[in-house]
C-alpha cells in the first residue's frame, strides 16, 4: 500500500483544527494509521516562519521557508498524512503578498507528488459566524490585511490552479456543522485508502 497525504485547506475559520480534531481518533486506528501534522507546526522552522508572516509585507523569504518546511515534513516523516494546510494555502497567501503564483507553484511542484488536497468551501456568512466566536488573531499579515471574500476567490483560482497541472484536488461543502463536514471527509479519506 502507497502512502498517502492529505492536505486540509480552506480559508482562516472554516474549520479545519476542528475538522482534524474529529477525524483523528479515527484515522489513528488504521493500518496504517494516520498522523497529523502541519507543515508549519512540525519543523524547526515554525519560529522564522512566524517571524515572516508577522513582517509589513511577507515576501519570498516566507514563500521560500514554507516550501523548506514542506520538504522537510516529507523527508522526516513516514507512513500517512492529514495535513493543515499545504501547497494550496501559498498559492493563496503568497500570493496575496505578491509572489508570482507559478514562481509558488514550482518551487513546490515535487513537494505534490502522491498529494491529494481537500477543500473545504464555505459561504462567506458562514466563515464569518465561525470566525466570531474564535479569539480574534490579527497576528500575521494575512489576517490583518486579507479580506474573507478575497480570500474565499484566491482559493477559488488557487484550486482551479492545481486542477489545471493535473493536481487532484476534492472540493467539500463545509457549510453545514463540523460533525457533517467530518463525515463527508471521513469518507472521502475511506475511498482513498482503499483505492491506494
Amino acid at each position: 500500500m502507497s502512502r498517502l497525504i492529505i492536505a486540509i485547506e480552506g480559508p482562516s475559520g472554516i474549520g479545519k483544527s476542528e475538522l482534524l480534531r474529529r477525524l483523528m481518533p479515527s484515522l489513528a486506528k488504521r493500518a496504517p494509521p494516520f498522523q497529523a501534522t502541519s507543515n508549519v507546526e512540525t519543523t524547526s522552522l515554525q519560529p522564522l516562519i512566524r517571524e515572516l508572516a508577522r513582517s509589513e509585507k511577507p515576501g519570498i523569504a516566507l514563500c521560500l521557508a514554507l516550501a523548506a518546511a514542506r520538504a522537510l515534513l516529507l523527508e522526516r516523516t513516514t507512513g500517512n498524512l492529514l495535513v493543515d494546510r499545504y501547497v494550496l494555502s501559498s498559492l493563496v497567501y503568497q500570493t496575496f503578498s505578491g509572489i508570482d503564483r507559478e514562481y509558488i507553484y514550482q518551487i513546490n511542484a515535487p513537494l505534490l507528488a502522491g498529494v491529494v488536497t481537500v477543500a473545504l468551501e464555505a459561504r462567506a456568512q458562514v466563515i464569518a459566524g465561525r470566525r466570531e466566536t474564535r479569539q480574534s488573531n490579527q497576528s500575521d499579515f494575512f489576517k490583518r490585511s486579507l479580506g474573507l471574500e478575497d480570500e474565499i476567490a484566491l482559493y477559488g483560482e488557487g484550486i482551479a490552479f492545481l486542477r489545471a497541472r493535473g493536481h487532484p484536488v476534492i472540493s467539500v461543502n463545509a457549510n453545514e456543522d463540523a460533525a457533517a463536514t467530518a463525515m463527508k471527509v471521513a469518507d472521502i479519506i475511506g475511498r482513498l485508502d482503499i483505492a491506494s
